[in-house]
């Protein structure tokens, strides 16, 4: 995959080629079961550049390599049709015969996407786990107390498996009462409610409780001395007394800060990744105990102990970084405080910010070496694309310490063949609705034009996926296959679609179209074909290469 991820075009002419071989290959194979004679069966557009016959049939790879194509013999009355194909054309074909010949490529990419998937079943998929990473103060998820660390086991009863099921239950159900069954990092489980709040996305109305998923590393920033301890060491375990534990990130960390309090120990040890011991004297604590038994939440209590250490997480502490004060005028070792007036406290906060942002310099402010400082930052300006078309976004392009790590991961997996082919068939059901929604809504207009995707597009996407990995790739494909098959199926004389609908007029009619009105019909889906790849690749340069016009 490799070597595909670093040639996106290359990627692109792999990934069009098995859905344009899968594609022409179900025609071609029905059409030659129901007795039509092939010309030509391509892979590719334009000159022959290599190939054989048999049979009569001249298969080729033409120089084009961004499509392809069946040519069967005799499509009208009128066409010259060579002596092997003679009685076999497609004109003569019954009704039938023809619809299911067409029908065939469609149905060729719904089995492929079918058979990846359902491969992808019994191989095992990769997921991440859904287990809580963040909590945010103040949200649904801290009232219900929900804490980092927890493992949702299952959600009004239904077990879950995946963190994507985690955040559909959630998203489908706001201001809904659920009942969250968890597992804590100490083994204990609880069950939870929890009403997930209502924010508008888009034009639509999701829940959210306030949590994420990303592991924070148990890398610390100092606010004050700690005898052994340096901004940036990253803690492995804590011990004390008889107990010792492994330490897998910040939250846990704090969790264990928490126990050691809740035993009211007087001191602990701290193991570094960097093979340092450092003993911490817990005073601070035992002063300030009836503070913190009053702070209400865990989340906020966990924090305040390890703030009354002199700790705190390094996700918003900048690291060493290459970048200029021409542009950015951080120093290593400050920690941001506020962007654009707002407090940031996390990645959330900051996240949150950056989207509402909509100018390209910024003040800040830092704590450097704990003192205040207010800084004007210039902004990186990012194009993306949305469903309502270009959108410009501006990024802090600066380096933090405690960058987010992936969450566990769990394999989905389905030994069983019965098993293997109900989950490639339940895949492809839901895939193939969610895909239907979203041409539904491009033909009545709730979906803008500028979302179509063209060759620029696909090539990203192909070398994307393939830079993911094999199953990244295959799942790419796919969803792809699903998309090429329904698109195909569309009733508009550039696809498919169109060419059924003929069939079925001719039945009704009983009696084949006249060429003039079949060869109108092949003329306007051209046109139709030919506009739809024009305005494709035109939303392609406008996503990816608007700089080029403007100067950029």
């Amino acid at each position: 995959m490799n070597f595909l991820a670093s040639n996106p075009v290359l990627a692109m002419v792999v990934f069009l080629g098995i859905l344009v071989f899968v594609h022409e290959l179900g025609h071609y194979l029905v059409g030659r079961a129901v007795g039509i004679g092939v010309e030509v069966f391509s892979l590719g557009f334009g000159p022959r550049l290599v190939g054989f016959r048999h049979g009569g049939t001249d298969y080729r790879i033409s120089g084009l390599p961004f499509g392809g194509y069946v040519k069967f013999a005799g499509v009208v009355a009128s066409e010259h049709v060579e002596p092997p194909f003679v009685g076999r054309e497609m004109y003569r074909s019954p009704a039938w015969a023809r619809a299911a010949t067409i029908l065939a490529g469609p149905l060729a990419n719904l089995l492929l996407a079918f058979g990846i998937y359902t491969w992808m079943g019994y191989s095992g998929i990769e997921h991440p786990a859904p287990q809580i990473g963040a909590v945010l103060a103040g949200k649904p998820a801290d009232l219900a107390g929900l804490e980092p660390g927890d493992y949702v086991l299952a959600i009004d009863g239904q077990p879950l498996l995946t963190q994507e099921e985690f955040r559909l239950q959630v998203a489908e159900r706001p201001g809904q009462q659920l009942s969250l069954q968890v597992r804590r990092l100490d083994g204990s489980e609880h069950v939870l409610s929890v009403m997930p709040e209502r924010v508008i996305e888009g034009h639509e109305q999701v829940g959210r409780i306030g949590v994420g998923f990303g592991n924070l590393p148990a890398i610390v920033t100092l606010s004050k001395e700690v005898r052994g301890l340096r901004t940036g060491d990253r803690i492995a375990a804590v011990s004390w007394g008889e107990q010792y534990f492994e330490v897998t990130g910040w939250y846990h960390l704090v969790y264990l800060f928490d126990r050691a309090y809740l035993d009211q120990s007087t001191q602990f040890v701290l193991h570094t990744q960097q093979n340092t011991q450092v003993v911490v004297d817990l005073a601070v604590w035992a002063h300030n105990r009836a503070e913190l038994d009053a702070s209400g939440s865990k989340v906020v209590r966990r924090e305040r102990l390890a703030a009354l250490l002199g700790m705190r997480h390094s996700q918003l502490t900048v690291t060493k970084t290459d970048v200029g004060p021409d542009v950015h005028p951080f120093q290593e070792g400050d920690i941001l405080a506020a962007f654009a007036g707002a407090p940031v406290k996390n990645i959330y906060d900051l996240s949150e910010a950056l989207l509402a942002n909509e100018s390209a310099q910024v003040e800040v402010e830092v704590l450097r070496q704990q003192v205040p400082r207010k800084l004007q930052v210039e902004l990186e300006p990012i194009t993306v694309q949305r469903v309502e078309g270009k959108a410009t976004l501006y990024r802090l392009n600066t380096p933090f310490l405690g960058a987010l790590e992936p969450p566990v991961k769990v394999i989905e997996r389905y030994p069983y063949l019965v098993q293997a082919l109900q989950y490639g068939w339940e895949q492809v059901r839901e895939k193939a609705s969610a895909i239907a929604q979203g041409l539904w809504q491009l033909i009545t207009g709730n979906m803008p034009l500028k979302a179509l995707g063209g060759p620029v597009l696909i090539a990203k996407i192909a070398g994307d996926a393939a830079e993911a990995g094999l199953m990244a790739f295959l799942g790419t494909m796919a969803i792809i296959s699903i998309n090429l098959g329904l698109i195909n199926l569309v009733p508009l004389p550039a696809v498919d679609g169109g060419q059924l609908c003929v069939v079925f007029v001719e039945m009704i009619r009983r009696r084949p179209l006249e060429e003039e009105v079949f060869e109108q019909v092949q003329r306007l889906g051209f046109v139709i074909l030919l506009a739809l790849m024009i305005l494709a690749t035109y939303n392609d340069v406008s996503r990816f290469w608007t700089g080029v016009f403007v100067g950029r």
